[in-house]
């Protein structure tokens, strides 16, 4: 709701209120919340306190085709049902898990979707119920829904030791972020395999599917120059056809220097122009994170 911030030079300002609206002025909290550390200090956040769900209940769906588990989270978003999580492992991920964690997936599975719905204990059972059904229709082979808090915790496992597990199987984890509308998200992840596969590079899929996050996870050796330079092309072109379908660079992660090349791929120089008025502005001597993106891709 707001910040309590101080600027390079060392003044103190307060941004946003503790009301419940407040539309004076620009919003300079987002602002400075999407600023990556390049414009201010926060030294004080203002948050709105949210009451806990009375009762959740997690899904989980096993299919042979990762095809069919993107379209059932297709599907699921058309039907204007917006599930607490809703997130897509596919089979490196399985594998890498279980090793790891040993919870009992199914090795054989080409993908699992883990869904979370959470509210008043009788919408959550209608919820729950209705999704089951749902995904149903699409070709899993199995859907299990929980019972309890413990079984919705058993579930949920698998998803919070996936990037340890993933990380052991090679000496260096690249970790993607594009987002793209998710009615494209089945052609999206046949597109990054295919890439990955066409140009020599290991990967694992993980996507918050509910909102079309695409995480693929890029498995390499950072001191294999040759490897390096197939895992380079490879992730040029992941992002060149995410933006191609009107995707973005990052729905999470941010813009760190890595990806500042990829900048002028989606925004004009005009808004890269806006973009350094508003750092030289904040911090004219530039000594918040210097070197960063905008800093680092000055034309």
């Amino acid at each position: 709701m707001g910040l309590e911030i101080v600027l390079p030079a060392g003044e103190v300002m307060v941004t946003g209120a503790v009301t419940a609206k407040d539309v004076t002025g620009y919003d300079l909290t987002r602002l400075i919340c999407g600023s990556e550390g390049t414009l201010a200090l926060v030294t004080r956040i203002i948050v709105r306190l949210i009451p806990k769900p009375q009762t959740k209940r997690t899904l989980q769906a096993v299919y042979n085709s990762i095809d069919n588990a993107a379209t059932t989270v297709s599907k699921i978003i058309e039907s204007g049902i917006i599930p607490a999580a809703l997130e897509l492992m596919d089979k490196t991920i399985i594998e890498a898990v279980e090793a790891f964690a040993h919870t009992g997936l199914p090795l054989d599975a080409e993908a699992i979707l883990l869904i979370e719905v959470d509210g008043d204990p009788d919408v959550v059972e209608k919820q729950a119920r209705l999704l089951a059904d749902f995904c149903k229709n699409y070709g899993p082979r199995e859907v299990r829904v929980s019972l309890s808090e413990s079984e919705n915790e058993q579930l949920w496992v698998a998803r919070r030791s996936q990037f340890g597990a993933v990380a052991r199987l090679r000496s260096t984890c690249m970790i993607e972020d594009v987002t793209v509308p998710v009615s494209d998200l089945t052609s999206v992840i046949k597109q990054v395999v295919e890439i990955c596969e066409r140009n020599r590079v290991q990967v694992a899929v993980l996507a918050h599917a509910g909102d079309g996050n695409l995480h693929p996870q890029i498995l390499c050796d950072q001191r294999d120059k040759d490897e390096m330079v197939r895992v380079e092309k490879a992730t040029d072109e992941i992002v060149d056809y995410a933006l191609s379908i009107g995707g973005t660079l990052s729905g999470e992660h941010g813009i760190g220097i890595t990806k500042s090349k990829y900048l002028p791929k989606q925004l004009s120089e005009t808004s890269l122009k806006m973009m350094r008025a508003i750092k030289t502005t904040f911090d004219p001597r530039g000594i918040l994170n210097p070197g960063s993106f905008l800093e680092h891709h000055k034309s």
